[in-house]
């Protein structure tokens, strides 16, 4: 029984180093990308940042459901997908906007931008392995990093394509797929999280 005890906390141990280490880098990536997204007039890299927000807050709301708020964890990541949601609105709006009145992006300091943001979602996405994914939230967060993952990547083709082709359109439509890609990232966290809350809610009967 000591043993097992020993053994759960630390597991309970490497999870939280893990979601300390992946919010520390996420965190720091949302900066770069946002400011970068800002200074180049990329819309898609200023989706990525907000998608990346997000991220750094899924991996909060893990850490928290880890420590101190163990039993408020599924509504946590109601909170989680609903965020998610939001931003995916948000980035639509804006790109409805950058259509309508369209802005030239600075095509190669955004690739190297998005470049760095796919490699540290990379990193972040190998680090997140080791979790104890049968954590509703920390799968949540994983997922949101593999979104963002996409997304890094989206932002890179819209780059190439502005940077070789003069293309300056691809931004948009890259934040419009991104944000669909979002879209479906949050609605898939809020309806399993509710399913649970469901389930939990249900009286048992032998």
């Amino acid at each position: 029984m000591t043993h097992l005890h020993t053994h759960s906390n630390a597991h309970h141990h490497d999870n939280t180093q893990i979601l300390l280490m992946s919010f520390a880098i996420i965190m720091l990536f949302m900066l770069v990308e946002y400011v970068g997204g800002y200074l180049t007039h990329s819309l898609a890299l200023i989706a990525d940042a907000g998608h990346m927000l997000n991220d750094s807050l899924g991996l909060a709301i893990a850490l928290l459901a880890l420590t101190w708020v163990k039993k408020w964890a599924r509504h946590l990541a109601v909170v989680n997908g609903l965020s998610l949601l939001s931003v995916a609105i948000f980035v639509l709006f804006e790109a409805w906007q950058r259509w309508q009145s369209p802005s030239e992006i600075n095509s190669l300091p955004m690739l190297a931008i998005a470049l760095s943001g796919l490699v540290a979602n990379g990193v972040v996405a190998k680090i997140m392995l080791a979790a104890n994914h049968n954590n509703i939230n920390i799968r949540a967060a994983y997922l949101h990093v593999l979104v963002d993952i996409a997304g890094s990547v989206v932002a890179i083709v819209a780059g190439l394509c502005a940077y070789f082709w003069g293309w300056q359109w691809v931004d948009t439509l890259a934040s419009t797929v991104l944000s669909v890609l979002i879209l479906r990232s949050g609605w898939g966290i809020t309806r399993n999280a509710l399913r649970e809350l469901q389930e939990q809610r249900v009286p048992q009967t032998d």
